[in-house]
């Protein structure tokens, strides 16, 4: 948090994205907030959550949201980007497997076996 208050003149930062979802990052997210700050969680995980102390969102007014911001027309738009390589996805895909193997794709993913980001199914 030191390297924000930093950057910002201690000032913190109005609006924070969690993309991963478990409770570090969505921690991470809130501590970095100013007051009236917006943590927008967009990140899926089976975890529990942990925002901090209660307090904290009275006295400084934060606030927590989740957000499944996507819709169809956005999925059909990046399957086009990606099939004119437009959009390079390979860095964020951990590997590929069959749909047969899709149980233990799910498990490794919720218990973070060789820190997968994006496991892909082929039907």
């Amino acid at each position: 948090m030191q390297k924000i208050e930093d950057i910002t003149n201690g000032r913190m930062i109005d609006v924070a994205f969690d993309a991963v979802g478990i409770k570090p990052t969505l921690r991470a997210c809130v501590d970095s907030l100013d007051v009236d700050g917006k943590a927008v969680s967009v990140g899926l995980s089976s975890q529990d959550i942990d925002a901090g102390p209660f307090l904290d969102f009275n006295l400084h007014r934060k606030q927590v949201l989740g957000h499944l911001g996507y819709k169809s027309q956005d999925i059909a738009m990046l399957a086009e980007m990606l099939s004119y390589h437009r959009l390079d996805l390979s860095e964020s895909i951990s590997k590929v497997i069959p749909l047969s193997e899709v149980k233990s794709g799910i498990e490794e993913l919720e218990s973070h076996q060789g820190n997968p980001i994006r496991i892909l199914v082929k039907p």
